[in-house]
């Protein structure tokens, strides 16, 4: 009884510490931008070429999650989870889940994929396909071996399948809004166990014009043993969930003549279909419809502006919530401490954890820029040194960059 009366307590606290939501307003206008080299925002940059085999290569790396002793992530040309060791070993894949033969629907739950901290275990949440949203939770090893396939219960059929950690028995879940804006009156749930509903937080609001939007719901474009990013499409607000379980919100605030205004949120027959707002956004292509590609690192946010339906190398930033400087990140360039080698003008960001950026480079770009620089500024790095002396690694998979912020960033 006393267990029990501990639980529940634990539960009420996080639903009361979820519903204080602490709102940071960041000002940010493109055009004060800065540059700098990477010697200015890194004390270190660690290379890491991935083996390149027929099973382990891969196109494009998302979502790059990472734990003490592997990396893992999404490759949509595969569609596939791809998990590498911490020397760029391949340990396996993921490219099917159990009763799920849907193409789309299987890219969908893999890039949502999770994985556990603690565990170094792989969490897929997905739909089945059926007309009520039924639920299956798999759990794979950090070999891509299936350890448990279970079906979850009622209360996840409104959930959506995005998802992350709070600690080894706790979840938070994004609502299944996008199935049917009638069900979850608030956008994120916390379960225990994959099992019970434990506390729910961020109600929807009446005055809120994207109620009506066609897409209302939470996404999460990345999660990290920090916290985990969430935004709506067409929202100026992101959300972040701390690994404590506290909730923050960054709200961004843009120059009038590249924002959308009343005439976008107050028109409900745009808002209500994808097509109406569609036609609307083509119409306005120099207005920033939403933000993307969300990371966050110790005081350290990256993302990107979309406009219309893309988003160009020239919308990616850092900003620093500690200094208030907006960095671009085609304006970062290399310099010694990178061997002069290729950064964000090669890679988006792929991830961000514990105080660093994760790139991953093309190998591509590594070797071009290997073959005009004839100093070889890299011999003093065996790791480099092996990489380029390799012929077959032109061709093979990226290098994995892992860079280290300063600490005053």
């Amino acid at each position: 009884m006393k267990k029990l009366t501990i639980l529940l307590l634990s539960f009420f606290a996080l639903s009361r510490a979820m519903t204080q939501i602490k709102t940071v307003t960041l000002r940010i206008d493109p055009k004060y931008a800065r540059g700098a080299t990477a010697s200015e925002l890194f004390d270190e940059i660690t290379y890491i070429p991935l083996e390149s085999t027929k099973e382990s290569t891969f196109g494009s790396a998302q979502r790059l999650q990472v734990s003490q002793h592997c990396f893992a992530f999404f490759d949509y040309s595969t569609k596939s989870v791809f998990i590498f060791d911490k020397m760029g070993k391949f340990n396996g894949r993921i490219g099917s889940l159990p009763m799920l033969n849907n193409t789309d629907q299987l890219a969908m739950a893999l890039y949502n994929f999770v994985l556990n901290m603690s565990s170094e275990e792989i969490y897929v949440v997905y739909d089945v396909g059926d007309k009520k949203h039924r639920k299956r939770l798999a759990v794979f090893d950090s070999h891509g071996k299936l350890l448990q396939s279970r079906a979850l219960s009622e209360e996840f059929d409104e959930m959506g399948i995005s998802f992350a950690f709070l600690d080894s028995n706790r979840t938070i879940f994004s609502s299944g809004n996008y199935y049917d804006k009638n069900l979850a009156p608030d956008y994120l749930y916390v379960f225990h166990n994959f099992d019970s509903l434990a506390a729910r937080t961020l109600p929807q609001q009446a005055s809120d014009p994207l109620n009506k939007s066609w897409h209302n719901q939470l996404d999460q474009p990345s999660v990290s043993s920090e916290g985990a990013m969430w935004y709506r499409l067409y929202d100026k607000t992101v959300y972040y969930t701390t690994a404590a379980g506290a909730l923050n919100s960054y709200r961004f605030i843009l120059p009038a003549a590249i924002t959308l205004d009343s005439t976008f949120y107050g028109d409900e027959s745009v808002l209500k279909t994808e097509q109406g707002v569609n036609v609307y956004l083509q119409k306005h292509q120099n207005f920033i419809s939403y933000l993307s590609s969300l990371q966050k690192t110790k005081n350290l946010i990256g993302f990107s502006f979309v406009r219309y339906n893309y988003s160009l190398p020239s919308d990616t930033y850092l900003y620093s919530l500690s200094t208030g400087t907006l960095y671009g990140n085609i304006k970062i360039t290399p310099d010694s401490l990178c061997y002069s080698l290729p950064l964000f003008n090669a890679s988006e960001i792929a991830g961000m954890d514990d105080g660093y950026i994760y790139l991953f480079i093309p190998s591509f770009s590594m070797f071009v820029t290997a073959d005009a620089n004839k100093d070889r500024p890299w011999k003093s790095n065996p790791i480099l040194n092996a990489y380029f002396a390799n012929a077959q690694n032109r061709k093979g998979n990226p290098v994995l960059a892992r860079l280290k912020i300063k600490n005053t960033l």
